[in-house]
């Protein structure tokens, strides 16, 4: 699924061999796959897993930094680093673990930010996303600048799943009912 091209999302529990799964997905890629994650504390399991680009916060690969600023504020004043620009351009493939713990608007901000960089409107500019989570684990926190709604409620998490090429002719877990049963398990 990874080496076609799909986005797609692998949600289970821990301990089920997610950053198994995802080592596997980088190793097939190599040099043009990033590992986002979270937190600092969940970079740490791919470590030992020799990945070609370190993993890195999901705040700190694409510029956004602590984002205590207006929305705008955020997004412009990322875009003008030029080493940054050239890792997000020559980014194939952003694999976001922890996904779960990350908000609306970091998931906002991401968007934005790799969009304006790589000049395409699709979801994160173009980049292959793989989202990993277990959304009954601990959600976003909420900040002066950041409501703490998970990522999953905004419609871009459902653009992101769908802009993968999968067609209705081809088997997909349907967005709508996935997202639905989303807002039922974390509400």
């Amino acid at each position: 699924m990874a080496s076609d091209g799909h986005n797609f999302a692998i949600f289970v529990e821990a301990g089920t061999g997610k950053s198994m799964v995802v080592s596997e997905v980088c190793k097939s890629k190599d040099r043009h796959v990033q590992v986002v994650c979270s937190t600092g504390i969940a970079c740490e399991v791919y470590d030992k897993n020799k990945l070609a680009n370190p993993p890195t916060t999901v705040q700190s690969f694409p510029g956004i930094g602590t984002a205590k600023a207006p929305f705008h504020k955020v997004v412009d004043k990322s875009v003008k680093d030029e080493d940054l620009r050239r890792r997000l351009i020559a980014t194939e493939w952003v694999i976001w673990d922890e996904c779960s713990m990350s908000s609306a608007r970091m998931l906002l901000l991401f968007h934005e930010r790799t969009r304006k960089v790589r000049g395409s409107n699709l979801p994160f500019g173009g980049i292959q996303d793989i989202v990993v989570g277990d959304w009954l684990k601990l959600q976003p926190v909420k900040s002066k600048f950041n409501d703490g709604t998970p990522m999953f409620k905004h419609g871009l998490f459902e653009r992101s799943e769908r802009a993968s090429g999968a067609t209705d002719s081809q088997p997909h877990y349907g967005a709508n009912v996935f997202i639905q049963d989303l807002y039922y398990a974390v509400d």
